[in-house]
Parts: C-alpha cells; sequence; structure tokens
C-alpha cells in the first residue's frame, strides 16, 4: 500500500491520519502525469477526487495513461458527471452572471473511453444517485 498527493499540505493531512490510526503507510509526493513508480507496481489504483479538476480531455488522458501503467489489474477513479441535476445547476448559474464552478465535469463516455485506449474496460459505475450527484466512482479492469 502506498498514498501519493501533489499537493504538501494534502500529504501532511494523510501522514496525521495515518499515524492518528497508527497505520504505517509510505505517503510521497507525486505527478499524476509522470508518477516515479514502476509498471504494474500495484495490483489496483484508487484515484479519489481528483479528476474533476483537470481542465482538458488532454490531461485527463494523460492522467489515465499512467494510472493505467502503474496498475496491474484495477483502477478506481471518481469523476463528476456532467448530467447530475447538481452540474446542470452549477451550468445554468455560470450561465447566467453566477460565479462559475472550479469542477470541470466529464462524461462517462469520455472517462470510459480514456481507458479503453489503456487496454481496461469498465466494471461499473457507482452514483448513490446518478441523476442527483455529480459525484461518480468507475472500477476498470486490465483487459487479459
Amino acid at each position: 500500500m502506498s498514498c501519493a498527493d501533489h499537493s504538501e499540505a494534502m500529504l501532511q493531512i494523510a501522514r496525521e491520519s495515518l499515524a492518528v490510526n497508527a497505520l504505517d503507510c509510505p505517503v510521497e509526493r507525486q505527478d499524476i502525469e509522470q508518477l516515479t513508480y514502476a509498471d504494474a507496481q500495484f495490483d489496483t489504483i484508487v484515484c479519489f477526487r481528483l479528476f474533476h479538476h483537470f481542465p482538458t480531455q488532454t490531461i485527463r488522458q494523460r492522467a489515465v495513461s499512467e494510472l493505467c501503467r502503474v496498475a496491474r489489474s484495477q483502477v478506481v477513479i471518481s469523476y463528476s458527471s456532467p448530467w447530475s441535476a447538481s452540474s446542470i445547476a452549477r451550468r445554468l448559474r455560470a450561465l447566467f452572471g453566477g460565479r462559475k464552478s472550479q469542477k470541470f465535469t466529464t462524461s462517462l463516455k469520455e472517462v470510459d473511453a480514456c481507458f479503453r485506449t489503456q487496454g481496461f474496460r469498465l466494471v461499473k459505475d457507482f452514483a448513490r444517485s446518478p441523476f442527483l450527484h455529480t459525484l461518480h466512482v468507475a472500477l476498470f479492469e486490465r483487459v487479459q
């Protein structure tokens, strides 16, 4: 098991949480677009609450490529759906002069395409209420 983030503040929070819970896990600073891990170093990669920070499809594809490179069998990733009520409300608010959202939404179709180009297939897309909540979690596995 390993933990990585690019933000020093998030790394410190992770270290403190691990210490409070008496867990031993390396915590490293990494760049999602250029991970220093070996190919297939981890059985499963979990990437949570990061994808919505990427403004372009090119950046999202580079991130997925790296996640798939270091994953031996599975990648779990969260993303923000553009088709939820809250995402639509954010777009309407911005359209009518409100504050523009800092979350970049991505369709499941795009997320799936990013993974398919890396030899992974969608196992399941999870959402508590798909048309109400923006946050989705998708599980992908390497095609043998």
